[in-house]
């Protein structure tokens, strides 16, 4: 079992990020991981090696994987998903970390939440910028890569830290160079969430 709290805070940040992208592959990749022996997940995370579970979010991410790639379909599939992949991020980065102190698995809640939330909002941005006229044939390569990238971070995370280190580092630096972009497509996106508090 994992024991070792950098490795616990790694895979903390690492399914966060990808909830924020694909929560239903961050939550097989891990659950599928670990009952195939690859590793010993903490405790908290055992409900994922569940077959019931893994069989549901399976189902559900082949339900995303033909949702996300209609333009029509995928703002408000993203809309919807604000509601689930914020909290399910959350959710598994505290109990990665559960075996540190309930401190510890507090705060991971809270910077998980943050940090899911940052990851969807910028796949959703993203979204609104690239379905329009003529970026739009890149949308199925760009859904791609995020179902790639939610599968990718949490196995990197627990076999290859460094490597999701160099992965979510330059994740972070697109987010930066691409940021004026993203802050349109936000306003687009998300625009509904401050239409309903007037």
């Amino acid at each position: 079992m994992l024991t070792d709290p950098l490795t616990l805070l790694t895979l903390a940040l690492a399914a966060a990020w990808a909830c924020g992208l694909n929560a239903y592959a961050a939550v097989f990749i891990l659950g599928f991981m670990s009952t195939r022996g690859v590793v010993d997940l903490p405790a908290q995370l055992a409900l994922l090696e569940h077959p019931v579970l893994l069989a549901a979010v399976a189902t559900l991410y082949f339900v995303e994987c033909f949702a996300d790639k209609v333009p029509g379909v995928m703002s408000g599939w993203d809309a919807i998903h604000t509601f689930i992949r914020i909290p399910i991020g959350a959710l598994l980065s505290a109990a990665a970390v559960g075996d540190l102190g309930w401190a510890t698995q507090a705060a991971a809640g809270l910077v998980g939440a943050g940090i899911a939330a940052a990851s969807h909002a910028a796949k959703a941005s993203a979204r609104v910028v690239i379905n329009t006229p003529p970026r739009l044939t890149l949308s199925w390569g760009v859904s791609a890569s995020e179902d790639a990238l939610a599968f990718l971070g949490p196995w990197l995370a627990l076999t290859h830290p460094l490597g999701f280190a160099v992965l979510f580092t330059a994740w972070l630096l697109l987010l930066i160079r691409y940021w004026p972009a993203l802050k349109y497509g936000g306003r687009t996106a998300f625009g509904w969430l401050a239409r309903t508090d007037r």
